[in-house]
């Protein structure tokens, strides 16, 4: 009966000393998790007690804290090029919006000849029609980065789009006096797209092409 007893206090006294220790490793945990969400370390959180489900917990934790960084830093990638993004359109803005400006100012000559003045103002509509575009690339961005950003497949006439689109670039190509070598074949070329998202994608390189 004694030994009973002594086994059974032995036993009791592991078992007291085993829930203090994880009592205290769980505390240690708290702690490291703390320092870590407060920025003060980006140590990841280790487990000195051997527990099977400690260290699965802590590796849970870990796995979350990795998760929680690479969103950040995805947020940030999209925060940079939205900014960007709004940085060229504003001045994608600006050319055809000057432009416009000038145009009207030489429709306002009196010495103009009609031939002229209906030259003026097709130019006129066409930098219009092309701050349209840019005006709703602008408003597109805020949705863009949406899963359900929809997008409405057609059939597109290629040469036609693609020569729309170029010259809308005329004075951007004139200001840093490029002559482009366009050369665009004769049969119409159809493609199924989305055409604002073609016409973006064409217009960045463009942009790209004249910076």
């Amino acid at each position: 009966m004694l030994i009973l007893t002594i086994i059974l206090f032995v036993a009791g006294a592991l078992l007291l000393f085993r829930l203090l220790m994880l009592r205290r490793e769980l505390g240690r945990i708290t702690g490291q998790l703390h320092t870590y969400n407060e920025r003060a370390t980006g140590k990841k959180i280790d487990v000195a007690l051997f527990d099977q489900k400690l260290e699965a917990l802590a590796g849970q934790i870990n796995r979350q804290s990795d998760l929680i960084v690479e969103a950040d830093a995805q947020r940030k990638r999209v925060e940079q090029e939205f900014r960007q993004a709004v940085a060229n359109i504003s001045h994608d803005i600006r050319t055809p919006l000057t432009s416009i400006f000038g145009y009207i100012q030489l429709l306002e000559d009196e010495s103009i000849t009609p031939d002229e003045k209906l030259e003026y103002v097709a130019i006129v509509k066409n930098r219009t029609k092309r701050l349209q575009a840019l005006l709703n690339d602008f408003f597109e961005l805020s949705l863009i980065e949406s899963l359900d950003y929809p997008l409405h497949t057609e059939k597109l006439g290629m040469t036609a789009l693609l020569s729309e689109i170029l010259v809308g670039f005329y004075d951007s190509f004139n200001e840093r006096n490029i002559t482009p070598d366009i050369r665009l074949p004769e049969e119409n070329v159809s493609v199924y797209a989305d055409e604002s998202a073609v016409r973006r994608v064409v217009e960045n390189l463009l942009v790209n092409t004249v910076k």
